[in-house]
């Protein structure tokens, strides 16, 4: 775990991060990277698609937790 570092690079095979106390930069070797982030909705699709009409459940809506997001999806899919 590193404390007041940020990722500035993501090479594929590790990550240049910066000590933001010190502004000093390294690389650490990594097979994935991970975000943890804060809950935030996050919706792709622009508003409309031409001839197409669409529903949107679960995180692009609102930050929820999952059983939320499938009451959700099933009411919408009981109303198709």
């Amino acid at each position: 775990m590193m404390t007041e570092h940020v990722i500035t690079r993501w090479h594929g095979n590790g990550a240049t991060v910066r000590d933001m106390l010190t502004g000093a930069e390294e690389t650490v070797a990594a097979s994935a990277l991970v975000m943890a982030t804060t809950n935030m909705a996050f919706d792709p699709f622009p508003e409309t698609l031409p001839g197409k009409v669409l529903h949107r459940i679960g995180d692009c809506v609102a930050p929820r937790q999952a059983p939320y997001a499938f009451h959700e999806g099933r009411k919408v899919a009981l109303s198709l």
